[in-house]
């Protein structure tokens, strides 16, 4: 009977743990989903009171006018392309070239590699405000000022993204590399055939951020562009729109929306390799 009643203790208990992590994870998902379903909600409204207490989360009734009138009235689609053609590029080179050296410093035994990683290490403990104004003469002194690939060309080479893939890289087995020299793979093809399929985890890991970084990149592009309001990215673009119709918080609401509809796309397109790739390379380093 004392094994039973324990038992059943044990999982009276067990039960109550699950019913109050639950409850607090509901409550810190209300609390973090909060925002955007009040701005979701302001921007489907008609009239009503914007910031009344206790809010109206169920706008009544649901209307689009305000995305249409948004659209219509800012060039709302200029910037998105702006912004589609900063990330995606941005993105794709990020890739590319951390991945490489990523690579060359897991897989090389490159003279002064430690020396190479402590370097990184400590560039990436700086606030990245720190480094705008030697980005900001560079980007002048090669006559690129007031375009799209100002924007994303200090960011090709991420500190962020060498790690990850280093730490990736690491974790591929040396023997798949030697089989592939023994079957007369050169360097070449063996970072891209047989190294890169083995870390698309980490590879949509840090496509994800970079994405998503490059699309809510706000104070740079407000550095380098400033000649051209039509050269403007989403996120910037909301900045003016919200100076222009301050008294339209609709407007507004509806305009931060559609900035955030991509990059939810991304991520739940991505999401299943996001786990997996933040965690390759945790162990071994």
């Amino acid at each position: 009977m004392n094994a039973i009643r324990l038992t059943q203790s044990k999982q009276l208990r067990d039960r109550t743990t699950k019913i109050v992590i639950y409850i607090l994870l509901i409550a810190a998902a209300l609390f973090t989903t909060g925002p955007f379903l009040w701005m979701l909600s302001t921007a489907l409204k008609t009239s009503g009171g914007v910031f009344t207490r206790p809010p109206q989360l169920l706008p009544i009734p649901p209307t689009l006018i305000n995305f249409v009138e948004v659209w219509n009235v800012v060039p709302m689609g200029r910037w998105a392309i702006n912004s589609v053609s900063i990330s995606v590029i941005g993105t794709a080179g990020q890739i590319i070239i951390n991945a490489m050296a990523g690579y060359a410093l897991a897989r090389f035994r490159l003279p002064g590699s430690r020396f190479i990683l402590f370097s990184l290490l400590v560039m990436y403990m700086l606030p990245t405000t720190t480094n705008f104004l030697v980005n900001f003469l560079t980007i002048r002194s090669l006559g690129l000022t007031n375009t799209l690939v100002a924007v994303f060309l200090p960011s090709l080479a991420s500190i962020f993204g060498i790690f990850l893939m280093r730490q990736a890289f690491l974790n591929v087995p040396n023997d798949l590399e030697e089989s592939a020299r023994i079957d007369g793979a050169n360097e070449w093809d063996i970072f891209w055939r047989v190294m890169l399929p083995l870390v698309i985890p980490s590879l949509a890991t840090m496509g994800i951020f970079s994405f998503v970084g490059l699309w809510n990149e706000f104070f740079w592009p407000l550095i380098v562009l400033t000649g051209d309001d039509t050269l403007f990215p989403l996120a910037l673009g909301i900045r003016y729109l919200n100076s222009a119709f301050v008294a339209n918080t609709r407007w507004v609401m509806a305009g931060g929306v559609i900035t955030m509809i991509p990059t939810l796309i991304v991520f739940i397109a991505a999401q299943r390799y996001f786990i997996s790739g933040a965690m390759a390379g945790a162990v071994k380093g």
